[in-house]
Parts: C-alpha cells; sequence; structure tokens
C-alpha cells in the first residue's frame, strides 16, 4: 500500500455487507409483514444493489458459490422476479374487514314503513316514522325536485326496495357522523340481518357510491373496498353500458 493512499474496501468485506444488509431487510420485513410476500417485495431493492454492484465492480460476492461472466445480470433478473413473486404473494383486503358483522348494541328491529330512495327510509322507531339517511353512500337521485332523475337511480331505488319492502332492521349509529343531517333524518347504518348491512351491499353491488361527508366513519375502509371491488368487475352504475360511474346524467 502506497504511503498516503486511502485503503479500499476488499470485494470480499463489501459482499459481506451487502449479504447483511439483505438478511436485516428480510428479518425485519417478516416481522412487519408477517408473510413472504412482503419480505419477497423489499428483499428485491437489496438483490438489484448486489446485482449492481457486481455490474459495476466486476467483482463476484460469494466468488466459490457463484460462476460466470454475467453474474450481476442474472442477479438484477433474479430481482425482479422477487419483486413480482413478492407483489402476487402480498395477502389482499381482510375477508373479515370486507364482510362487516352486526355488532352488538344496535336498536331495533324496526318495522321499515317505506323506501325513498336508495339511501333513504322511514322506519318506525316506538311507533313514530322516522327518516334514516344511511351513513357512507349515496345514490343516484330520483327525487330530488332541484335535480333530474339521474343515472341508474331508478335501479337503485328498486334495489332499495327488494332488499328492505316489508322487513325489520337494526340501526347502528355513529359518533363521528353525528345522530341526525342538516334535513333533519336520523344517521345511521341499516342491518337487514346478522350479516347483512345495506349501506355496504347497495355499494357492493354497484347502486351506489361510498360517500365521505365530513369526517371518517367507522365502515370507510370496507366501503371502499367494495366500491373498488365493484368498479373493477363494472357492476351496476360501473357499467360502461350503464353510467360508467358518472350519475349526473340521466
Amino acid at each position: 500500500m502506497h504511503p498516503g493512499r486511502s485503503r479500499r474496501p476488499r470485494p470480499a468485506k463489501v459482499s459481506r455487507i451487502i449479504a447483511g444488509i439483505i438478511v436485516v431487510l428480510a428479518i425485519i420485513i417478516v416481522a412487519f409483514y408477517g408473510g413472504a410476500g412482503g419480505t419477497l417485495v423489499f428483499l428485491a431493492p437489496a438483490t438489484a444493489l448486489a446485482g449492481l454492484y457486481i455490474l459495476a465492480t466486476r467483482q463476484r460476492p460469494w466468488a466459490r458459490v457463484l460462476r460466470g461472466h454475467k453474474v450481476g445480470a442474472v442477479v438484477l433478473a433474479a430481482s425482479l422476479v422477487l419483486f413480482i413473486a413478492g407483489t402476487l404473494s402480498l395477502p389482499g383486503p381482510d375477508v373479515a374487514e370486507l364482510h362487516a358483522t352486526r355488532p352488538a348494541g344496535t336498536d331495533g328491529p324496526y318495522p321499515v314503513l317505506s323506501v325513498t330512495d336508495g339511501d333513504t327510509i322511514r322506519v318506525s322507531v316506538d311507533g313514530r316514522s322516522t327518516r334514516i339517511r344511511l351513513i357512507g353512500i349515496d345514490t343516484p337521485e330520483v327525487r330530488d325536485p332541484r335535480k333530474p332523475v339521474q343515472c341508474f337511480g331508478r335501479e337503485a331505488s328498486r334495489r332499495a326496495h327488494e332488499l328492505m319492502d316489508g322487513t325489520q332492521v337494526w340501526l347502528e349509529y355513529d359518533p363521528s357522523q353525528g345522530r341526525r343531517d342538516r334535513y333533519g333524518r336520523t344517521l345511521a347504518y341499516v342491518w337487514l340481518s346478522e350479516n347483512m348491512l345495506v349501506n355496504q351491499q347497495m355499494v357492493s353491488e354497484g347502486f351506489a357510491h361510498e360517500y365521505t361527508y365530513d369526517d371518517s366513519y367507522k365502515y370507510r375502509d370496507t366501503f371502499r373496498h367494495a366500491e373498488q371491488a365493484a368498479q373493477t368487475a363494472e357492476l351496476g352504475l360501473w357499467n360502461p353500458a350503464t353510467c360508467a360511474g358518472s350519475t349526473q346524467t340521466s
């Protein structure tokens, strides 16, 4: 070594550092995700880094194992395979989250007196007719005197009639939304049974958009997952032959 010249790290040492980074990433990601998919996704950049190092320096980490002139390119290709495999292995939305279950403490059952449209009904609460606005959804208008009948409005209203005419429902309130809206309607999630939440059902079948009025609400993520699934499947108002997602015109 010449005087005054800094010592450059040996390739073997750099290789050990890169290998150590990969191992640490694997441990962290497994702990965070709890699954192999996340590990593969995040190992991909680390593997790509190793491949780039090999190509740039023409050194071969783990030289006793890896042979050949094009090792760097092979490792880079492996990183792409890791990324794709990891992405496909990542878990989707929790099935339990997508299928809500009626919680204890809901009010009811109350007889449904009438269905106004896709997101508003009247129920009998202690003998009094009470207007209920379903939280977290918005269906095309059919009765607003200020607006024309909107695309898929009649279909959404018809579906609400099919679900709730002549039934009894349970009401779940959400403190984040208040008890009533500015029109005096009671805000609630409407349950037909233990596992049938009308609000979610209307969204998942493509009869309603997910709708956040102001603050986030209890089932927002669930409704958004349902909306995305309906949009992907082109159900109801998402179908290009009906509204293609836009309900502003009839």
